[in-house]
């Protein structure tokens, strides 16, 4: 991600939600058996189960830093990086995905991988690994961000996000179904609250506001985690899930105005995006390949290396190296797209002397 200066707590904000997601997905998924050949890991699912909070934390995390980072580019050059952080690794990873799934016996059909390309979820198709749908919100995110770019540019995005969390808050409070506004939305808009509050005098307007998505973020932690229980995870304490989520922004709080000096942990960080793209259908893959019950710990293991392995290729090799490419190539594709929807221009007859 683009930022002005890189906040180090923020990459173990990362690296924790990675943790979280991935034990609970390995530990769910020998629950449902999709994971088979190491056995039960049912009794690790007292605390696995509430990985799934790890979610939160990431969006928590994209509101702190892309707010803060829009405020000083134009709308097209914010969409060109956006487009730069997401597409290349996704596309990579998404297509070593349907490989491995058409491998193991899972069916991919070509149709859904041609959509998977625009966006997991568009024209009715599934994504090819189930946990894409965050990208959807992602995505939505960056759209109503360079929105608010292209109405009133960045100075103002900050007051634009108090608006925006009065929105989702009453759209909470009166049950409606206003878009940009559903309970995952309110992590992104807490987010970039809670990193106004660390960078600026505090004010009342933006403690208030931050307080009501506390509230909206732990009650749909709450309804998400009762769901969840509903699926067959009765481990999950719905009340539990809920107070996670307000203790992580009592955390992005304490430590957005602490701003400790930590230990660099930038390629730890940086390998999270592609890790959670590659970890869930390679990683079950990998498991039922490898995996025996007798050496449950060994299997994860050897598993979880193979995964990070592969993402840090995928960082160094497909995100790091060739961004520059990516970026002439996002350029193209903007000035290409610009020149078409331009009306055509009359030829200026010249003045007769």
């Amino acid at each position: 991600m683009t930022e002005r200066r890189r906040i180090e707590w923020l990459d173990y904000a990362r690296i924790v939600a990675t943790l979280g997601i991935l034990v609970f997905h390995y530990s769910t998924a020998t629950l449902h058996g999709v994971v088979t050949s190491i056995g039960s890991l049912e009794h690790l699912l007292p605390v696995t189960a509430y990985g799934f909070v790890g979610v939160d934390l990431f969006f928590m995390v994209s509101g702190y830093v892309v707010v803060q980072a829009a405020m000083e580019q134009p709308p097209g050059r914010f969409a060109i990086g956006r487009a730069v952080r997401l597409y290349p690794a996704f596309l990579v990873c998404m297509t070593a995905t349907a490989i491995v799934d058409q491998a193991s016996g899972r069916d991919i059909t070509w149709g859904q991988y041609l959509a998977n390309l625009l966006l997991p979820g568009v024209f009715g198709q599934p994504g090819v690994d189930g946990v894409y749908w965050t990208l959807a919100y992602e995505l939505k995110f960056y759209i109503l961000v360079w929105l608010g770019l292209l109405v009133r540019r960045g100075k103002l995005l900050p007051t634009m996000v108090i608006g925006w969390a009065a929105v989702i808050g009453v759209n909470r409070l009166l049950d409606l179904d206003l878009p940009f506004s559903e309970g995952f939305f309110a992590l992104f808009a807490g987010g970039a609250l809670l990193a106004r509050a660390a960078n600026e005098r505090v004010q009342w307007p933006v403690m208030l506001a931050l307080a009501a998505m506390v509230v909206v973020s732990a009650d749909h932690a709450y309804e998400f985690a009762t769901t969840l229980d509903t699926a067959g995870l009765r481990y999950i304490s719905p009340a539990i899930a809920a107070a996670l989520v307000a203790v992580f922004y009592g955390g992005f709080f304490l430590l957005g105005m602490a701003k400790p000096k930590l230990p660099s942990a930038a390629f730890a960080g940086d390998l999270t995006y592609p890790f959670y793209l590659l970890h869930a259908h390679i990683g079950y893959t990998l498991l039922n390949w490898i995996g025996s019950p007798d050496y449950q710990g060994a299997s994860l293991g050897l598993a979880v290396a193979i995964v990070v392995t592969f993402a840090a290729a995928v960082h160094i090799y497909v995100e790091r190296r060739p961004r520059a490419l990516w970026y002439r190539w996002a350029n193209a594709v903007v000035i290409i797209i610009t020149r078409l929807l331009a009306s055509p221009r009359k030829p200026v007859e010249q003045a007769a002397e």
